[in-house]
C-alpha cells in the first residue's frame, strides 16, 4: 500500500488539529524509540566487566534529560490545543488569562530543545552519526511542538480577544519565549521558578535590564533566537495558509 494513501485513510477521520496531534505523538514515539535503543545499547555494555570503564566514560542514562524535555515541551502545546475547550468550560476570563500565561511560561520548553545539541559529542558505544540524529530528532520534535503551539495560541487570541493584534501576540511572545531559552540554557532557571524561587527568580531578571551593558550576551543570544524562531515561525505559518 502507497504510504501517502495509508496514512490519508488512518488520519481521514480526524480534524485537522487531531491529525496534528496524531503525528505530533507519532514523532515524539520515534524520538523515545531513538532513546530507547542508545539506553539499551548502552546499558548492555556498561554491565560487561573492564569494557565500559576504559571505553566509556558516561552513564548509560546520560540521555535521559531529553525525554523531560520533550515532556516539558509538550505543555504549553496542550494548552494551547485546549485553550477552546477551557474557554467554554469555564467562561471566565481570569481562568483564560491564566492558562494564557502558564501556556507563555512553559512555551521556551519547546525551541529549548534546539540548544541540546550543545551535548553533540562522541560518546561511545553508539556512533556520532546516531546521537546527531537523536538530538536533532528531539530538536525538530521541540520546534514542531513550539510552532503548533504558537499557531493554536494565535488563533485563539484573534477569534476571542482581539481580531487584529494576533500577529503581535505572537511576536511579542517569541520575544518572551527567545529571552526564556537564554535565561533556561545559560542562568538554569525553570518555568516553574516563578512560584518556587521568585525573589531570585525576579532579581535575576532585574539585573539582567538594569545592567544591559554587562549583559550583552542576553541580548545577542536572545536577538538571535527571536530572529531564527519569528522567520521559522512566519515560514511554518505561510506553508500552513498554503496547504489549506
Amino acid at each position: 500500500m502507497d504510504i501517502k494513501i495509508f496514512f490519508k485513510s488512518s488520519l481521514a477521520n480526524l480534524s485537522k488539529k487531531q491529525q496534528i496531534l496524531s503525528l505530533l505523538v507519532l514523532n515524539s514515539g520515534f524520538n523515545g524509540l531513538l532513546l530507547l535503543f542508545r539506553l539499551i545499547r548502552t546499558e548492555a555494555l556498561f554491565n560487561m566487566p573492564g569494557w565500559h570503564s576504559s571505553e566509556m566514560n558516561h552513564s548509560p542514562w546520560f540521555f535521559m534529560f531529553l525525554a523531560w524535555n520533550l515532556f516539558l515541551a509538550w505543555i504549553p502545546f496542550l494548552i494551547a490545543y485546549h485553550l477552546e475547550r477551557i474557554r467554554n468550560a469555564f467562561q471566565v476570563k481570569m481562568v483564560i488569562w491564566a492558562f494564557l500565561l502558564v501556556w507563555l511560561l512553559f512555551l521556551p520548553n519547546a525551541p529549548y530543545l534546539v540548544t541540546d545539541l550543545v551535548h553533540l559529542k562522541y560518546r561511545p558505544p553508539l556512533p556520532l552519526w546516531y546521537d546527531m540524529i537523536l538530538l536533532f530528532s528531539f530538536a525538530w520534535t521541540g520546534l514542531l511542538l513550539g510552532f503548533f503551539s504558537l499557531v493554536f495560541a494565535g488563533e485563539f487570541w484573534a477569534k476571542y480577544i482581539h481580531p487584529r493584534t494576533d500577529g503581535l501576540f505572537v511576536f511579542c511572545s517569541l520575544l518572551l519565549c527567545s529571552f526564556g531559552i537564554y535565561i533556561g540554557r545559560f542562568q538554569r532557571w525553570n518555568s516553574w521558578d516563578i512560584l518556587t524561587d521568585p525573589a531570585n527568580l525576579i532579581r535575576d531578571i532585574f539585573d539582567i535590564f538594569l545592567n544591559p551593558v554587562h549583559n550583552l550576551r542576553v541580548l545577542g543570544i536572545t536577538a538571535i533566537f527571536f530572529c531564527l524562531l519569528s522567520l521559522g515561525y512566519l515560514l511554518f505559518k505561510t506553508l500552513i495558509k498554503h496547504h489549506e
